[in-house]
């Protein structure tokens, strides 16, 4: 009934832009908050990527400086078998 009182004193346009505000309102207290909390998801999900990325990276630098050691250890070893026998035989003994 309050609506119908306003309505007949303040006049059509006064009244439309008042019901106007009123939802607008609404609509950006609603929408507001559930906006920032898809930017904070969001902000999260970037984060754990990254720190995922990093620790992949970080694993296969460590990988890589394992495979090199690895490898420079069979070269030593294909240069040792690579010696003379004579020289062999003397280390042996």
């Amino acid at each position: 009934m309050n609506n119908i009182n306003e309505y007949y004193t303040i006049g059509h346009q006064e009244y439309s832009s008042r019901q106007a505000g009123v939802t607008t309102g609404i609509i950006l207290g609603c929408l507001i908050p559930i906006i920032m909390i898809i930017i904070c998801v969001a902000f999260r999900a970037l984060q754990s990527r990254k720190k995922e990325r990093e620790s992949q990276e970080s694993q296969m630098r460590s990988r890589i400086t394992e495979l090199q050691r690895i490898r420079k250890i069979d070269d030593d070893i294909n240069e040792s078998s690579t010696t003379p026998t004579e020289i062999r035989a003397t280390e042996i003994n």
